[in-house]
């Protein structure tokens, strides 16, 4: 195959430069192979480990080793970019021949960063990062667009202006990028695509209204968006979103959302205003959509009374349904609150219409892991996560949690400890499903000092009550998890 002034051979292993043969080694040839072959694919490292140590066990840095001689060799492209991306947490992808040109056939990627909160009061960010969320949200569900996750995308709001790097990263063709002016009862939207490879301004507009008016201009700019993809990919229509119709609950909304999961504080303040956003806009769903995963939280991990936090989940997100039946969020989360409940089935088809609403949710094949362990199927669970996690690049810590978790319930102790080594992976259930794996491995005394420190955090758990909060449906599966907390100390 040629790409920019390359020829690989893959059956030879030989990769020239304009005529001249480049040394590579017979590594770095079979790791050429394999990303050429499924060029602008996610291999993941597992199967790039193989592929160049066949049969053999060695150190994922080795593999970091032969990628860096690999992009030593290649130089860059014609675009600027690197020829090998890293896919954080995953893998590689090759960025080869027909990856970012205008007549890639390929489903074409699309990253929407936080919009640039240019108003005088700086509170209003939670504004303007709400609406660069919801645009996302929108255009996840547009036919023909592989869009990345939030956390992933605004990972990159301090590198706004490096497209090039950006794109290459996230593995995305374009880039929405955009600003927000909020002042009094005015506010004015800045938006432009701009397409990776070419560095090209496909499309701008200023968008003026009043605030009351902004959930127009939000269809206004989906609608300008995809009207600008189309002229260049073949993708659908725009979807009919249905918006709150007060500012004051959309304002109580975003801010709860944004401070949510940060801490047990932001937690209840972020409930609270959950409470008030619906009390402002009884017939906005998204408010009940994450009260109904607040619930889910509380009982699993705050200590509230389990069995009642689940039934109120369940509540919420059927209330959330009911205002907006082609909610994502709120069908996601009423699949997470009923895989604590007999109904796997209902809870099974909860997360399929979510999906097939939105095929980019990756928060939702994150979620809907934890469902197919309960149901036995660790091994699916991992790969589900994996798949989450390539939408999601750069996802919040949970990811990495729920994928121990899928490890863990698979007996794959050692992963579980490298994937909570991961810095960053602060979430409290951390530090006991660590603890659990390291006593597996029979590192007895760190897994008694993972204890500690998570009793510290969680002091009023035990082993018994855990189990109450789980839905396992193979006893080996409870019997595990409970065989590793006991030998790693944790309280009967």
């Amino acid at each position: 195959m040629k790409f920019g002034d390359f020829e690989f051979d893959p059956a030879t292993g030989t990769l020239f430069r304009e005529g001249v043969a480049v040394a590579l080694g017979h590594r770095g040839s079979g790791l050429l192979r394999v990303l050429t072959a499924k060029r602008g694919e996610i291999i993941s490292k597992d199967a790039l480990l193989q592929a160049a140590w066949p049969g053999q066990v060695v150190e994922e840095s080795n593999l970091s080793v032969q990628i860096a001689a690999l992009r030593k060799a290649l130089g860059t492209s014609p675009a600027g970019q690197e020829w090998i991306a890293t896919v954080p947490r995953i893998g590689y992808r090759f960025l080869g021949p027909g990856n970012a040109s205008r007549t890639d056939n390929a489903t074409p990627v699309i990253a929407v960063l936080p919009f640039d909160n240019v108003s005088s009061d700086r509170e209003q960010e939670f504004f303007a990062q709400g609406l660069a969320e919801d645009l996302i949200t929108d255009l996840s569900r547009v036919p023909g667009l592989v869009v990345i996750a939030r956390n992933s995308s605004f990972a990159m709001r301090e590198r706004r202006g490096d497209t090039r790097g950006i794109g290459a990263d996230l593995g995305a063709r374009f880039i929405i990028d955009g600003s927000v002016r909020r002042s009094s009862n005015k506010v004015r939207i800045n938006v432009q695509l701009i397409e990776v490879a070419e560095q090209a301004q496909l499309w701008a507009e200023r968008f003026d209204g009043d605030l009351s008016d902004v959930f127009t201009l939000q269809d206004q700019v989906v609608g300008r968006v995809v009207g600008a993809l189309s002229r260049v990919l073949a993708v659908g229509d725009a979807p009919r979103n249905r918006r709150p119709v007060d500012i004051g609950a959309y304002d109580a909304f975003q801010r709860g959302r944004s401070i949510f999961l940060r801490s047990p504080e932001g937690y209840r303040e972020g409930v609270a205003l959950f409470h008030k956003a619906i009390q402002l806009d009884p017939d906005f769903a998204e408010p009940h959509a994450w009260l109904a995963m607040s619930h889910v939280q509380s009982g699993l991990h705050w200590g509230v009374e389990p069995r009642q936090s689940i039934e109120n989940a369940v509540t919420e997100a059927e209330a959330a349904i009911g205002l907006d039946p082609d909610n994502g969020d709120a069908l996601a989360h009423l699949g997470y609150a009923l895989a604590f409940t007999p109904r796997l089935g209902e809870a099974g088809a909860a997360f399929a219409r979510a999906l097939n609403i939105n095929p980019n949710h990756a928060d939702a094949m994150a979620l809907k892991a934890e469902l197919l362990v309960i149901e036995g199927r660790p091994g699916d669970g991992v790969d589900l996560v994996r798949s989450a996690m390539r939408l999601n690049p750069y996802p919040p810590s949970w990811y990495d949690w729920m994928l121990a978790f899928a490890y863990y319930a698979g007996g794959r102790y050692e992963d579980v400890v490298a994937t909570l080594n991961i810095s960053g992976v602060e979430r409290a259930p951390s530090g006991r499903l660590l603890a659990a794996a390291l006593a597996q491995l029979g590192l007895t005394d760190e897994a008694r000092a993972a204890a500690a420190a998570f009793l510290r955090l969680m002091p009023g758990f035990s082993i018994q009550r855990w189990l109450t909060t789980q839905n396992l449906q193979r006893q080996q599966d409870a019997d595990r998890f409970a065989e590793g907390y006991r030998k790693a100390g944790l309280p009967e």
